[in-house]
């Protein structure tokens, strides 16, 4: 009988923790490049898996760069956030 993997635990974390981790970025900038999704990247990691696919998702609807040097956008953050309201992304 095959199980199930476990759910991980949860907890909340702002929209800038999300936004500035190097798998988003990446996920973000390899959508931007026309690349396809990479289903092996970061599975080591449920967090980081779901922080790829969040950053391809985000690139669809703001194609513009997430940081400016090491500091997430101002208007990245706000887009993310109104995606969200509007059930957009994850």
């Amino acid at each position: 009988m095959a199980h199930a993997p476990r759910q991980v635990a949860t907890h909340k974390v702002t929209l800038r923790t999300v936004m500035r981790r190097a798998s988003f970025v990446q996920g973000h900038r390899s959508f931007l490049q026309g690349k396809p999704i990479d289903y092996d990247a970061h599975r080591h990691c449920a967090n980081e898996q779901w922080a790829y696919e969040r950053g391809r998702q985000f690139a669809a609807i703001f194609p513009e760069p997430i940081k400016n040097g090491k500091t997430v956008r101002t208007a990245a953050l706000f887009a993310y956030a109104g995606a969200l309201n509007r059930r957009e992304i994850l």
